[in-house]
This record gives structure tokens, C-alpha cells and sequence, in this order.
């Protein structure tokens, strides 16, 4: 049965009045963000305003395809033609689901290699790098020398989250000379029968700081050897890595190597072996080995050093001499100095006054002796244009500072882990960076940022920065205020197709006057009772990644309230009103490589009121389920639900769909038709009786239709993710009580 729904007339109510903040100047600079968060990686990938000075062409690959220019419609048959015809000097390359048989060499600039609709892309041969700035990202080799090789002329490359399953006798997964962060990558030789394999070759042989982290190997005769090459400042870091199930561990025959928090286990041989001399090898977790040299603990890697029986009070003040000591009556006079051999347990306090200054801390403490850094009144030790670099932390916290033109303010590096920076004020003056916060790892964990007023200047800069393009997980963002930035939070950085996940959480915040408030380009995160308004773009955008909870927030007054541009998320229990264009908005953006649509994305238990243009646009392939929200338009004539049809779409796009939308109430607009299998059986179209919308109080009347809308015997809805389970709650229609300042 086809039902035309043309909803009831009612008055429109007036519009809710914008907050008026004072205004601030607009003044754009080049986005720098991501190679804030490759500073700690001694990377310089593109940065946007790298990419402004170039010429850029993202090409598409399909193995096989004939007659190609490098369109999605008309790709490019193998990597190689790929190279040979893109004469552009920057940009990605797509790969097409299938297998290349092909062995690459890729001796230009700037080029980054991802799958295209993130399926499996196999590679039967090898890729080497010679040139800068090349990414190259989700692939599985199957190859017989070599699968990936970094040679000496490369530096600033991204080697991530591949995986190679196969290679010939001798053959070696990665080789590395050059400057490169190796991370996230998978060799398991298990089911190869290759004899005398290494997972990861690293020789010293070019300038670039390189860096090999979390990276897994299992079945290989060597997972990991350091070898001597040729002389460079550059330090092999080789942190977080796993081996296991090989012949022999890790080998490092090279000097001065940093190898720390690596797990080597149920290896035939010796699990570690360092023959090298001045390296720095700790907290490494050897054990279940045949060969007991070097064996520790099997919790070596998570064990913090044990607190002084009493931990010191350290105090600084700028009008100190260069001759104290850090007590309160001779204390230092530099940051530097209060920060240069902390012991778990101390606390610093920071006098009031300017510091120009850019201090790197490396201190392990246990969580029931912290070390404090704070500001001895608030917000009156104010540090200018300089910068704290959290480099292998524990159980830091610094509180109370206030940060004026201070990109990356606050850094949580390398290996932060259990570290806070709360209520710090970060401001900017005129013609200068807004100050930020970042989190840029690779490894940066278990991290808090909270009650901290971010005031920004317009710039295109990002408030907190958490680079979840690595693996930096579980920071949690709560009680913060951010306004007057590109984007408030972001979570990733590029325009990356892969996004590994972050867990992080974001909660209880305040963001407005920005472009985007939280934007999003990973996997599994949580956005929850914050106020995202007065946005100039969304409240919330979901670009790549999946899984994201979207739940119990007030999004209003922006241009969109949320965009999800990827799928399976759950968008639920929220208030969306007054935003100009539109409440949710599911797409791809046209012209962006067709990664996994906004399909599977849930819409459950919200409040949409008055937003312009529609409540719920779908396009360009979305499919979405929507159950038990409230849908009140701005006049009868509006529609509320829109399913694009425009001719200004590319071939391959496609129309969204409605999987199902069932229980929900609209009031004063259009609702498209619906068959039988989408659903829309058991919908209202009444007025919902919210008490004062135009003040912001949706709570439902007492006597609303939206209570008890769903009878308490029916069990034909398909199952919500993270539902409540059987209390009743979601009878009622709308958003509940859970979110900020709903009923």
C-alpha cells in the first residue's frame, strides 16, 4: 500500500533567537594540523598548504580496465599506467578491489596509494619507494623478494595498516632505509612455507627520523633486524611491536637504537638480541621463548617505576635567578629547569608571569604518585608562543596554565599515556595562531583533556586535534569549550579512506562560532551531551569510519546539524532544531572517491524542530533506518524527508533509501511516500505538544501523543544498537530526559 501523507496545518512558531557572542576577527591561514601531528614522527606529510601549492589529481585504478584516464568512470588499468600517465605533482591513487601483479617502483613526490570503496585490494608483487611524502595505506601483498621497500632517498612516508600474507624463501615484508613511520602493519607468515623470511628489515641510510610502531609479526624466521648502514643523525625508534610464534624475535645489531614496549614471545629462538652499542632498550615484555636470553616479565611493557617515599614541591617564578633551586624561596626561572628531572610523585608550581618557552618531559609515574605541573593562580602563568611536548609519559597532569599564540600547546607525543591537561585557558592575539591542543602519538593513550576554554581567531586551525590516524585511542574530551576554530575537535586528519579506530569520547562540551564543531575521520568513538551551535558548516560531521554514537546532545543553529558522509552509525536521543539547511544530511560528497556510503545508519529516539530545507536529506546511495523521533517542519509545505532526485548527479550515483522508518510523529510538513517494506504503518501526525520549543524546552506535555507512542506488547521493531533493553523508555517518541536539557 503507497500512502501520499500531507500533514495537518499549524501556525509555524517564531524562531528561536541566535546566542549573540561577540564577534571575532576572520583572519585564514593555511591548515597545519597534520603535520603538527607528524612532528613527533619526524614526518612532513602533505600538508594542506602544501597541497594549495601544487598541482593535484586523484586518479582511479580497476585492474584490468582499458582505455582509462584516470576517472572513476574510466579508471586506469594498473598502478604502473597510473604513474606513468598522472603528470600532476600531488595526489591519491585509488585502488580498485582485485589483484595486481605488478612490481612498482614510485621514484616521485607526493603520491598516496589507498584502496578505492575499502574492499580488498591484493598486490602479487612489490612496491618501492624512492620518493617523498608517499603514503601508502589497507593493502595485502602476496609477494616473493620483497613486498614494500623504503629506500634511502624517501623520507616523510606513511607506511600503514597493510598486511602481507605471503612471500618466496629469503623474503623479507618490509625493508626500510629511508625516513618513514612503519605502523600498523601486519606480516604473518604462518600459512607460508618460505623458509629463512624477516617480517622487518631496517638499515640506517637516509637523514629522515624514522619510526617502526605497533607493527605485528608472527611465522617468520626474524620478525625484526636493526642493521648497521650508513652514518646518520636520524635514531631508529622501534616501540610497540609484537612478534611472535617466529624463529628468532628482535635483533639489533645496529648502535644506538631505541626499542621500547615491545612484545616478543613464544619464539623457537632468543625473543631479543641487542648486539648494538648506546641503545636504549626498556620496558620490553620478553617471555614464553625457548631461548631465555633476556627474558622479562610478560607485563615489562606496562610496569611504571615505583614512587619516593615523598614526592617534592618545585616552584618557578620569572623574576627568579638563574641560580635556584626550585625551592619556594629560590625557585627556578625557567620552565625548563622545574622540568628537566621530575620524579613521579612531585609537583611543580608556576609562578605568575610570561614564559617564552618550549619544553619537552619524559617522566614515568604511577597513577598513586602523579606528577603535577600547575599554574600557582589560575590562569596567571600564561606561556607565549611556546609549547609542552608530553614525550614517553605517565600520570602527568597540568592544570591551571593559560596559552597565548601556542599551536600545539599542549602535545601529548610519542608514547603519552594516563597523562590530563585541565582548565587551561588558550587564547590568541591579533595576527597570531590560535592555541591548541593535539594529540599526535603515534602512540598517545588513556589521555584527558578537560574544562579548558579554547578562544580561537577565526584561523583555519583545529581546537583540540586527536590524529587518529595512528594509534593514539581512548582520549576522552570533557567540559571543554571551543569557538573561533576550523573545526573544534577533529579525530584524524587527511582525506584518508582507512580510519583505524580511536574509542575516544567526547563528552559535556561546548562548541561554537567554528566551521565544524566535532568532524570525524575514524572508527568507534562517542559524542555525547555537548551543545554543538552557531557552527558555520555542522554540528557533527562523519566523514570515514564507522561506528559512531552521536547520542543525547542539543544541535542547533548551525548549517547542518550533522553530516554522515560514512556507515553504520547511531544517531540517537538528541535535539536537532533551527539548524538553516537541515537537520541530518546522509552523503558522499560528489566528486570524493565512493568509499562505503552512509548506509546502515540508524536514527532513533530524536527530536527534529524547524530546521530549514528538511529534517532528513539522503543521497547519493544512503540507506537509513529512522524510528521513534518527532519531526516538526516550518510550514505544511515543507518536507521533511528528502530523497535526492537531481540531474546534476553523476551516473553512479544513486538515490537514498529508506530501510525503515516506523513510530515516528510528524507535525507541519511533507513526508515522502512509502511502501509497505519501508515502513511507516504505525506513524502520527499530530502535534507533539513540546512545552516552549521556542525557548529551547522540549519537553513533552502531559498529555502529548509522543508519550507511550509505542504499545507495550510490540516487538516487531528490528533491534537498536546500545538499546536500553526492556524499561519502557523508548514507548515514548522523541528525544528523553538523557539528553542535555531535553525533558
Amino acid at each position: 500500500m503507497v500512502r501520499d501523507r500531507l500533514l495537518h496545518y499549524v501556525p509555524p512558531h517564531p524562531r528561536v533567537r541566535p546566542r549573540i557572542r561577540k564577534a571575532t576577527a576572520m583572519i585564514v591561514l593555511p591548515n597545519t594540523c597534520l603535520s603538527l601531528a607528524a612532528l613527533c614522527a619526524g614526518l612532513t606529510m602533505a600538508s594542506t598548504s602544501d597541497a594549495a601549492a601544487r598541482t593535484r589529481r586523484d586518479v582511479y585504478v580497476t585492474p584490468g580496465a582499458v582505455d582509462g584516464v584516470g576517472s572513476r568512470d574510466q579508471p586506469y588499468g594498473s598502478i604502473q599506467e597510473a604513474l606513468d600517465e598522472r603528470e600532476e605533482d600531488w595526489g591519491q591513487v585509488f585502488l580498485g578491489p582485485g589483484i595486481y601483479r605488478e612490481d612498482i617502483t614510485v621514484e616521485r613526490d607526493g603520491v598516496w596509494f589507498f584502496p578505492w570503496r575499502q574492499y580488498d585490494v591484493v598486490i602479487e608483487g612489490s612496491i618501492t619507494i624512492k620518493g617523498k611524502d608517499i603514503a601508502l595505506r589497507g593493502f595485502t601483498f602476496r609477494s616473493k623478494e620483497k613486498a614494500v621497500v623504503i629506500e634511502a632517498t624517501a623520507g616523510s612516508c606513511q607506511v600503514q595498516n597493510n598486511r602481507i600474507v605471503e612471500l618466496a624463501d629469503g623474503g623479507t615484508g618490509i625493508h626500510v632505509e629511508g625516513g618513514a613511520l612503519i605502523i600498523g602493519n601486519v606480516v604473518d607468515l604462518r600459512q607460508c612455507e618460505a623458509k629463512g623470511t624477516v617480517g622487518l628489515r631496517l638499515r640506517s641510510g637516509g637523514s629522515s627520523l624514522p619510526r617502526v610502531d605497533h607493527n605485528r609479526i608472527a611465522g617468520a624466521d626474524l620478525g625484526i633486524v636493526v642493521e648497521p648502514g650508513r652514518p646518520t643523525a636520524a635514531t631508529w625508534s622501534i616501540t610497540h611491536n609484537e612478534v611472535r610464534e617466529c624463529a628468532n624475535g628482535l635483533r639489533v645489531l645496529a648502535d644506538g637504537v631505541v626499542a621500547k614496549y615491545n612484545r616478543l614471545w613464544r619464539c623457537t629462538g632468543p625473543g631479543l638480541q641487542v648486539q648494538g652499542e648506546g641503545c636504549t632498550v626498556e620496558h620490553n615484555a620478553v617471555f614464553a621463548n625457548s631461548d631465555p636470553t633476556n627474558e622479562t616479565s610478560p607485563e615489562a611493557d606496562k610496569t611504571l617505576p615505583e614512587a619516593p617515599a615523598e614526592g617534592r614541591t618545585l616552584h618557578v617564578a620569572v623574576a627568579s635567578t638563574p641560580e635556584g633551586d626550585g625551592s619556594e624561596k629560590r625557585p627556578f626561572a625557567t620552565l625548563a629547569q622545574a622540568l628537566a628531572d621530575l620524579k613521579p610523585g612531585d609537583t611543580v608550581i608556576i609562578g605568575d608571569g610570561e614564559y617564552r618557552e618550549s619544553v619537552t618531559l619524559s617522566v614515568l609515574a604511577p597513577a598513586n604518585a602523579p606528577v603535577t605541573i600547575r599554574s600557582k593562580t589560575r590562569h596567571a602563568a600564561v606561556v607565549v608562543e611556546g609549547r609542552l611536548l608530553l614525550d614517553d609519559c605517565a600520570n602527568v597532569h597540568i592544570g591551571g596554565l593559560k596559552f597565548v599564540a601556542s599551536p600545539s600547546a599542549v602535545q601529548f607525543g610519542p608514547d603519552a599515556r594516563h597523562c590530563s591537561v585541565s582548565d587551561c585557558l588558550l587564547v590568541t592575539t591579533k595576527d597570531k595562531p590560535s592555541s591548541t591542543i593535539s594529540v599526535s602519538g603515534p602512540s598517545a593513550s588513556h589521555n584527558l583533556i578537560e574544562d579548558c576554554v579554547l578562544q580561537g581567531n577565526g584561523r583555519k586551525q583545529v581546537g583540540i586535534q586527536l590524529n587518529c590516524q595512528r594509534f593514539n585511542q581512548h582520549c576522552t574530551i570533557r567540559r571543554c569549550v571551543v569557538s573561533g576554530h576550523y573545526y573544534a575537535v577533529q579525530t584524524g586528519g587527511g582525506s584518508y579512506p582507512t580510519a583505524p579506530p580511536g574509542f575516544h569520547v567526547i563528552e559535556d562540551c561546548d562548541f561554537f562560532e567554528n566551521q565544524d564543531g566535532v568532524h570525524h575521520k575514524m572508527t568507534d568513538c562517542i559524542v555525547r551531551n555537548c551543545d554543538l551551535h552557531h557552527n558555520t558548516g555542522h554540528g557533527v560531521t562523519v566523514r570515514y569510519g564507522a561506528r559512531q554514537l552521536i547520542h543525547g546532545n542539543r544541535i542547533h543553529h548551525n548549517s547542518t546539524g550533522i553530516r554522515l558522509h560514512s556507515p553504520s552509525h547511531l544517531v540517537r536521543d538528541n535535539l536537532i532544531y533551527a539548524n538553516t539547511k537541515g537537520g541530518i544530511i546522509a552523503t558522499v560528497i560528489m566528486g570524493e572517491p565512493f568509499y562505503d556510503p552512509p548506509t546502515s545508519n540508524v536514527v532513533a529516539n530524536n527530536t527534529f524542530w524547524e530546521n530549514g530545507r528538511h529534517a532528513i536529506r539522503l543521497e547519493q546511495g544512503a540507506r537509513l533506518v529512522w524510528l521513534r523521533n518527532i519531526f516538526v517542519g516550518q510550514s505544511p509545505d515543507q518536507w521533511l524527508i528528502v530523497r535526492e532526485t537531481t540531474g546534476r548527479k553523476a551516473p553512479w550515483d544513486q538515490s537514498g533509501t529508506i530501510r525503515m522508518a516506523d513510530f515516528n510523529l510528524y507535525h507541519n510538513g511533507r513526508v515522502p511516500l512509502l511502501t509497505e517494506h519501508e515502513g511507516g504503518e504505525h506513524d502520527l501526525f499530530v502535534d507533539p505538544k513540546l512545552v516552549d520549543p521556542e525557548n529551547g524546552d522540549f519537553t513533552l506535555a502531559p498529555d502529548s501523543p509522543a508519550r507511550d507512542a509505542v504499545p507495550e506488547t510490540w516487538d516487531a521493531l528490528p533491534p537498536i544498537p546500545f538499546a536500553t533493553g526492556l524499561d519502557q523508555q523508548w514507548r515514548t517518541l522523541g528525544a528523553s530526559a538523557n539528553s542535555r536539557g531535553g525533558r
